[in-house]
């Protein structure tokens, strides 16, 4: 394997991770927004001139703003509802039927020069009407970066249509919050201190995928030390293998003390866990709000998620919670490992273009084995340190002949590569000229 292809394997590996872990942000502002309001009809908008203007002269320059960061619309028969934020979001804006004037359908300018459909909301406030157009994100196609079609568009605009024509429902329950009468649905408990079972769940899951991270960024030294293609990568083979054992260890033992925790959290009279005791309540373990009563039955994947998606809406009301600390830590594992990778990459590419001459007496050189090639030690009366090395300029063979051409007390010319620090120590000698007799070994 050339060493081109593994460097593309060190950069293509974390940069495919990072795009399936973390999610599209309008997609998971999509998603939150649906599981929030099951019966809404969801659609995605695109911020465009048209659109911040419409909402500038409806909500003012914090609505506006606010759209600009992409956001999502949620239609019931109350009226609509626009969301900014991803996982977690915060509805910014509500316009009540009675607010809404007419439905259309408009063309609209986006990018300055393409034309897409949008639906047109014509909005009366302050004794003014103001059209708010929304160009919807197509729900078809390679994630759904294109406009919706005119016939998509006009789909939408059905749907919405029938619900603002529909009657006034009553408000609609809060799924697996079934509380007797007079009971607050919003209770809020105070979680025991210390880490929640949920939190070292995460923490060790997130543990065990640095450890697996850090085996995956030493596979590419593995490869290259041996594979005898270069010898000093053999330096960070091992850091990464223990980097990568013990983080796993550490997950592991955390892991051996969640079920303890979970005891003393039914001690305090919650659970944290879908599929915990239902005879006390179930809490959301960042905002301590009740997503179950007590004694009342388990909630589906589903229900959960809806439950915590709107305890957490609430709190986001008073105050912004920040998006997961997951999917955070995976997103700094990945960088730090592309980082560390391309620093190497790049200081060894220097190391080894920096060419320099010096007159040496040879005192002593010895040949060592090494997973990674060949190694002649070199040390000398006024050069230091030196090595003859298999690697990017010399091959096997090559280095072999170099190095067995050498004589200790006899004075040379070497042609040498790089500096006596970082990554690669000591300097790599690739020619060498005998000032005494005939000269030997490679030309540089």
């Amino acid at each position: 394997m050339s060493l081109t292809a593994l460097i593309s394997l060190m950069v293509a590996v974390p940069l495919v991770v990072y795009i399936l872990v973390l999610r599209w942000r309008a997609d998971a502002r999509y998603d939150a927004v649906t599981a929030l309001l099951p019966s809404a009809h969801v659609v995605e908008g695109i911020a465009c001139d048209p659109t911040t203007a419409g909402f500038f002269g409806i909500g003012g320059a914090n609505a506006s703003t606010q759209a600009k960061r992409g956001f999502a619309v949620a239609f019931d028969e109350e009226g609509a509802g626009f969301y900014e934020g991803g996982r977690h979001v915060v509805e910014f804006l509500r316009l009540e039927w009675a607010e809404v004037e007419s439905i259309d359908l408009a063309t609209v300018t986006v990018n300055s020069n393409r034309q897409a459909t949008a639906l047109e909301l014509t909005v009366a406030h302050d004794d003014e009407s103001t059209k708010l157009p929304i160009v919807i994100k197509s729900t078809q196609g390679v994630t759904g970066f294109r406009f919706s079609s005119p016939f998509e568009t006009n789909e939408h605009f059905k749907a919405i249509r029938s619900l603002r024509g529909a009657s006034p429902a009553a408000p609609r329950p809060v799924v697996g919050l079934e509380a007797p009468a007079g009971e607050e649905k919003t209770a809020r408990r105070r979680l025991a201190p210390g880490m929640s079972s949920v939190g070292m769940s995460r923490f060790a899951g997130i543990a065990v995928l640095f450890g697996l991270i850090a085996f995956l960024a030493m596979l590419p030294f593995g490869i290259l030390t041996w594979t005898h293609f270069w010898a000093a990568p053999g330096m960070f083979f091992l850091p990464f293998l223990l980097i990568g054992l013990v983080a796993i260890a550490v997950g592991r033992i955390v892991g051996v003390f969640i079920p303890m925790r979970e005891s003393a959290e039914l001690r305090a009279g919650y659970t944290l866990s879908r599929e915990g005791d239902i005879n006390v309540d179930q809490l959301d373990p960042k905002t301590g709000y009740v997503i179950r009563v007590a004694g009342h039955q388990t909630l589906s994947r589903e229900q959960e998620k809806s439950e915590i998606l709107r305890a957490r809406a609430r709190e986001s009301s008073r105050r912004r919670i920040s998006t997961s600390f997951a999917r955070w830590a995976v997103a700094i594992c990945v960088i730090l490992a592309i980082g560390l990778g391309s620093a190497y990459i790049v200081g060894t590419a220097l190391w080894w273009n920096t060419t320099t001459t010096a007159v040496c007496t040879l005192v002593d050189y010895h040949y060592r084995d090494s997973p990674g090639g060949v190694v002649y030690d070199v040390d000398t009366d006024n050069c230091g340190p030196l090595q003859v090395t298999s690697g990017p300029i010399l091959t096997p063979d090559q280095a072999t002949k170099l190095g067995d051409s050498l004589r200790a007390g006899e004075k040379y010319k070497l042609v040498l590569r790089g500096w006596s620090e970082w990554p690669n120590s000591p300097r790599a000698i690739v020619a060498a000229s005998d000032l005494m007799a005939t000269k030997t070994g490679l030309n540089p």
